[in-house]
């Protein structure tokens, strides 16, 4: 499906809701096919998982909306859950961040989702990402983070996209 979740059995009030706010769901004319992956892949992990999680649109343009879904999809991968997830970052995500979300060159996804989280912020921010997206190299972007990501690294990013916490 264009939103990427799916082909599904059912409509939910997810689904209805994204429906009627009239956002686009196939690629807009002159927009980011690696902005519209990203968000094809935030739906897909975690739009019909939690139900605070809601369905981006999948036209390739960066909005505010992706920034919201970027922190609560981290704070799932934190262990957050529907009723602790914020959509902001506060002091246990900034600490979830530094236990748990920091890696190297040559990290891969496995149980968590970090490198696909970061390697999205960094399209967002129209660096281009190519290659295995589940592993992490510093070839994907032309700012060096001294080899490695940190709370530093994905502060800076997140502050870039017009977030405050």
């Amino acid at each position: 499906m264009a939103a990427g979740i799916g082909p599904l059995d059912y409509i939910n009030l997810k689904i209805v809701k994204a429906l009627f706010s009239m956002d686009a769901f196939t690629l807009i004319p002159g927009a980011s096919t690696g902005i519209r992956s990203a968000k094809q892949d935030l739906n897909h992990r975690y739009a019909m998982q939690h139900e605070s999680f809601d369905l981006l649109p999948c036209d390739g343009v960066y909005s505010r909306g992706i920034s919201t879904g970027l922190i609560y999809a981290l704070q799932f991968e934190l262990g957050y859950n529907d009723s602790t997830a914020t959509g902001a970052i506060g002091p246990g995500t900034k600490a979830g961040i530094k236990a748990k979300a920091q890696f190297g060159v040559g990290t891969i996804d496995t149980t968590t989702y970090f490198v696909h989280l970061f390697k999205a912020a960094l399209i967002f921010n129209t660096c281009s990402t190519t290659g295995n997206e589940n592993l992490f190299s510093i070839d994907f972007c032309s700012i060096m983070y001294s080899g490695s990501i940190n709370l530093l690294s994905m502060e800076l990013l997140i502050m870039t996209l017009g977030l405050h916490y």
